[in-house]
């Protein structure tokens, strides 16, 4: 198979104010901020298969050709009271290739391997809001993975280990924008290293189990935190410099686990209990406990039931009652903090999203 695209995105960035309390009968048609992006994306690939017995290769070759560039007034300001002026310009040139096999033990279980690289250009906020001031770098990983897998009438098995291996990863810092878009950095050496196993057993006709983990470490290697020194007045007066040698990267938990019982009162009904487990997740790239989620667990209780009836193909009816336990979590959030320097201690400002508890939701699909 061999294809391309060649995309091309132009668009305006600007803030208009609408209203002013003060002049409440006064129109405000001009933009007290503009600036322009463009953004050109050509890539061709080429993909084959090739079986041979008990044999599979894949082989995906990919190029991309970027040229992102935006100027002109932005909406914040620089120290010295004057408005920001954009103008960056980015020229990005991609290999991306990937091949794998798959050896098939037998007609019920497969083992399989694959290597790939790939380079992702940074995003608008990644150029226009970078934390150090630094121009952003195209973030590159190399992907190695291989499985195992088997699957019969009543029981399916899985398994897949991989190592994601990070050259200027663009990771999280914990910081949101004014709009609550997380703000990312690059970080020159990381990795995300795991095993993921999914496993289902139909025990009886009218009685499923499934589950599924995935168990991995997601690390940065020496890492280097900046932290805002401010005067009484909040003015910026310098920065303190923390060096980590290893630290859990942001927002990754390193166990998720899920579990499903699912009961077949009839053919065309089923009901399920759902639960889902996730570890501790890190609000920053510190590893701090005091800047983190705690782990947290919830369970729903889902029903469906599908039949057929005024002319209709098909008529599905679902209901579930979510967070039955009515487990209070979160399960994102971001922080922010500095140190006065008339202190000398660090000041930190955690923010969550609280989840739903106890919820319910009915729905209804229909196919014609």
């Amino acid at each position: 198979t061999l294809g391309g695209a060649f995309n091309q995105y132009t668009g305006d960035h600007y803030g208009e104010a609408i209203d002013v309390a003060i002049f409440p009968n006064k129109s405000f048609d001009d933009k007290y901020y503009l600036n322009d992006a463009t953004k050109k994306d050509f890539n061709i690939y080429l993909k084959t298969d090739y079986k041979n017995d008990k044999w599979l290769f894949n082989l995906d070759l990919q190029y991309r050709h970027i040229n992102y560039s935006g100027q002109g007034s932005d909406d914040e300001f620089l120290d010295d009271g004057s408005r920001r002026i954009l103008n960056f310009k980015d020229n990005l040139k991609f290999f991306n290739p990937k091949f794998g096999a798959t050896y098939f033990i037998n007609p019920s279980s497969n083992v399989y391997a694959s290597y790939a690289y790939a380079s992702k250009e940074p995003v608008r906020k990644d150029y226009v809001e970078n934390p150090l001031n630094q121009f952003p770098k195209p973030e590159k990983m190399q992907d190695i993975e291989a499985g195992y897998r088997f699957k019969t009438s009543n029981i399916n098995l899985g398994t897949n280990v991989y190592a994601m291996l990070y050259k200027d990863q663009l990771i999280n810092t914990g910081a949101i924008n004014n709009v609550g878009s997380p703000i990312r950095q690059n970080v020159p050496d990381s990795y995300r290293i795991g095993i993921e196993l999914d496993a289902s057993w139909a025990i009886h006709p009218k009685f499923i189990w499934s589950a599924t983990a995935a168990l991995s470490e997601n690390k940065i290697k020496n890492f280097v935190e900046n932290v805002s020194i401010l005067d009484d007045n909040w003015e910026k007066v310098g920065v303190e410099i923390n060096e980590y040698k290893r630290t859990t990267i942001a927002n990754a938990a390193s166990t998720i686990l899920s579990n499903n019982f699912t009961y077949l009162p009839a053919e065309k009904w089923s009901i399920s209990l759902v639960s889902k487990y996730v570890s501790r997740v890190y609000l920053d790239n510190t590893t701090a406990k005091e800047r983190s989620i705690d782990p947290f667990t919830y369970t729903n209780l889902k029903s469906q039931y599908s039949f057929s009836a005024f002319g209709l193909k098909n008529i599905d009816v679902l209901a579930s009652v979510n967070n039955i336990f009515n487990a209070k979590y979160v399960t994102s959030g971001y922080t922010w903090g500095q140190i006065f320097e008339s202190q000398g201690t660090r000041d930190y400002y955690n923010f969550y999203y609280p989840q739903a508890t106890t919820n319910f939701m009915f729905g209804l699909n229909l196919r014609f």
